[in-house]
């Protein structure tokens, strides 16, 4: 299936995928795919849609906020 989406594979160390996706959705409403079951990954990694620069900018500014609560919130 061909497709005209830039997918991006991102690896976090400091979290699980799975409880980054949770964070997100509840705080800001976005989605990102965890993918800890694609053949070769483990819970760490996720794969996000490129979009408008603003919308990046969001998911980036979203993910620094998380890194923080969690050193906050052990």
């Amino acid at each position: 299936m061909k497709t005209d989406t830039n997918f991006m594979l991102a690896f976090i160390d400091f979290a699980d995928a799975l409880e980054l996706k949770h964070w997100l959705i509840d705080k800001y409403g976005i989605l990102i795919r965890d993918a800890s079951d694609f053949r070769g990954l483990d819970s760490h990694y996720f794969r996000i849609v490129t979009r408008t620069e603003k919308d990046d900018n969001q998911l980036v500014a979203a993910i620094r906020e998380f890194k923080k609560w969690k050193e906050d919130n052990p």
